[in-house]
């Protein structure tokens, strides 16, 4: 069993959700936290210095975190569009650069073979098991409003310096775009492009409550 770092916070989701737009906020305010420094692909590590990490890799082990848990969100289809393109949920997975994140994926989560009901069933259950422990969830969508509120209470005062911070970090940072890497398929998925059946269902239900309305 993987002895779990002592860290004041983690951000965690689903990966594709802004953990690093999140991050770098944090960071330009001065809160000692990284992106997937701690919870890696190889399983968590300690990291001298560091009270925080943002990392979808954490979420197997919330159950034995000890620290805050902010659960942050982002727009289904967007979110599967991303992982979808980035081939962690393709059949034959050729990508050298993520194959260490689709080893860990395999290892935390049922692969059943369809690229976008994979995504949409790691999308729901990836966020539910976020949300068993978590102390605060906020949608990146939301320009993270709340982030200022949740830093507040670990570091009393450092809530200000975060929220002055808020308009200078786009929340386009590492985005496919703003990287230069170029898609592997058509973009903008849409909910009228995703599989009729139980993993949809559940999809959209999560869509509805998490505050994001768009139609089938």
């Amino acid at each position: 069993m993987s002895i779990i770092p002592s860290l004041r916070f983690v951000v965690v989701g689903t990966g594709r959700c802004g953990t690093t737009y999140t991050a770098e906020l944090l960071q330009r305010a001065g809160v000692p936290i990284d992106h997937e420094a701690v919870f890696t692909e190889k399983g968590p590590r300690p990291v001298e210095h560091l009270e925080g990490d943002a990392s979808w890799m954490a979420v197997p082990y919330l159950d034995r975190f000890s620290g805050s848990i902010l659960h942050q969100v982002r727009e289904p289809l967007a979110v599967i569009d991303s992982l979808v393109d980035l081939g962690l949920f393709a059949s034959v997975f050729a990508d050298e650069i993520h194959r260490p994140w689709r080893r860990f994926l395999e290892a935390h989560f049922t692969l059943l073979g369809d690229p976008i009901v994979d995504a949409m069933r790691f999308y729901v259950e990836w966020n539910e098991r976020c949300e068993a422990h978590a102390d605060l969830r906020i949608r990146i969508e939301d320009q993270c409003s709340l982030i200022p509120e949740f830093i507040d209470k670990l570091y009393p005062g450092k809530g200000a310096l975060v929220q002055s911070h808020l308009p200078r970090v786009s929340t386009r940072l590492n985005s496919r775009e703003e990287r230069r890497v170029k898609r592997t398929r058509v973009a903008g998925l849409r909910a009228g492009d995703l599989p009729k059946g139980e993993a949809r269902d559940a999809l959209l239900a999560m869509a509805e409550r998490y505050g994001y309305l768009r139609e089938a």
